[in-house]
């Protein structure tokens, strides 16, 4: 009996452990979640990727990329349930992003009573600026879900090809089928100025291009020197001067400001460990940087006395008429539309038909000047929470991503920025490589 016994015991724990082994592992199912968080993030950044697929294999644009969101979201979602942790209000930005809904929904029923907008344009106007910027503050402080190093190699992957691209692009003054087909779907112009081509790679505008080589750029220059083998910070050179290059090729000067000032932060960060008066207020000196560009667009140019993308004053002036126009058409309406904003983005209204250049601008005609104050102090405390990962727990990628949020304020002197939000969002989901595997 008791020899029966212990061979039952041996073949019910053997039988034990060849179920453990068929089961997934903790650490696979978080390796699942990442990779499937990480593709959707990338689709849905390169945007223009997702048309191009679908114009070669169903032979024009039938899925839109909400799916594509919702599988996003879900991988995050479903990996919270599984590690249950709750969530933690880091820099208040959880009670921040709900404060943000609840007067998304105010501003809308006003603008819906006034009639200055339908219900449907102005809910896909929140959802275009404001989606991933409340979720970005919502995931804050939950577990990470993917490790830093995947998304490292990842985003240099993805911007060395891009790169490689843009460059062919802008130097054979040619954007390929690709290129054209993208820009075409979207109604972009990338044809460029003083016979110059903007590459634009895999997305439908040249200055979405040159911020994504930015975001990579600074990767490259914050993992530089952290490794002790020579040609591996070699190697990142040479990728942050073929992102330069790339940068280049979309003759825009949305991309230069934001690849300079993404590169100056990374050193700034590194050398500061974020801390620091100048650190602190970052994206403000950035922000009077741009104003100073802005302003001051016609003394430089003639003190540079050539022409100069960076200094030009023809788009600039373009983006004073379209404001212009803007705020006459929000005084039309009353004080009301000024502090609530009318609902409208470009071509969502009859009398919406000239392009928004200025992100302030656009936000002020969507939500108002007090939404506007709203996503200032909602923004700033992502800066916050982005300075206070750097402080205690560093990392490059930390770092890296941290600079690239930093010019948000700046880039939206010239026009509407969203890829700020997804580069808060992939911050604040990536975890050190060995948090990020623990079971």
């Amino acid at each position: 009996m008791i020899q029966y016994a212990a061979g039952d015991r041996r073949m019910t724990d053997g039988a034990a452990l060849l179920a453990a082994r068929a089961r997934p592992s903790s650490r696979q199912r978080t390796a699942s979640y990442g990779i499937l968080f990480l593709s959707m993030w990338t689709f849905v950044v390169i945007d223009g990727a997702w048309v191009y697929l679908q114009l070669k294999t169903l032979g024009a644009k039938l899925i839109p990329i909400s799916p594509l969101i919702v599988l996003m979201l879900a991988a995050a979602g479903i990996w919270t349930v599984v590690k249950g942790t709750p969530i933690r209000n880091e820099s208040g930005l959880a009670v921040g992003a709900w404060i943000f809904s609840c007067y998304l929904l105010l501003a809308l029923a006003v603008q819906v009573h006034c009639g200055w907008t339908g219900a449907m344009a102005a809910i896909h106007g929140f959802y275009v600026y404001f989606f991933f910027l409340i979720v970005a503050a919502l995931r804050c402080q939950v577990p990470g879900i993917v490790s830093q190093g995947l998304v490292a190699c990842s985003l240099l992957a993805a911007g060395l090809a891009l790169a490689i691209l843009g460059i062919f692009q802008h130097f054979s003054h040619d954007l390929f089928d690709a290129g054209r087909s993208i820009a075409a779907q979207a109604q972009a112009f990338n044809l460029g100025f003083s016979g110059e081509t903007r590459a634009n790679g895999l997305f439908a505008h040249a200055e979405d291009l040159g911020a994504f080589l930015s975001l990579a750029a600074a990767v490259a220059i914050a993992h530089c020197g952290s490794s002790r083998r020579l040609t591996v910070n070699l190697l990142l050179l040479l990728l942050y001067v073929v992102f330069a290059l790339g940068c280049y090729a979309t003759w825009t000067r949305a991309s230069y400001l934001a690849f300079l000032s993404s590169s100056a932060a990374v050193v700034l960060l590194r050398t500061s460990g974020g801390r620091g008066w100048c650190v602190k207020h970052l994206p403000s000196i950035l922000f009077v940087v741009g104003l100073v560009i802005f302003f001051g667009r016609a003394w430089i140019s003639s003190a540079l006395d050539s022409y100069s993308v960076l200094f030009d004053s023809h788009s600039l002036e373009d983006r004073i008429v379209s404001s212009t126009y803007y705020w006459r058409e929000l005084q039309r309406s009353g004080l009301g539309a000024i502090l609530i904003g009318k609902g409208w983005i470009t071509f969502s209204h009859p009398r919406a038909y000239v392009p928004i250049d200025n992100g302030f601008m656009a936000l002020i005609l969507n939500i108002g000047v007090i939404g506007l104050a709203l996503w200032l102090w909602l923004t700033s405390r992502i800066w916050n929470a982005c300075l206070a990962r750097v402080r205690d727990r560093p990392s490059s990628l930390t770092i890296a991503l941290t600079a690239a949020y930093a010019p948000w304020l700046l880039l939206s002197i010239i026009g509407p920025v969203t890829l700020y939000q997804m580069v808060a969002l992939l911050l604040f989901v990536a975890a050190p490589d060995d948090a990020a595997m623990k079971s």
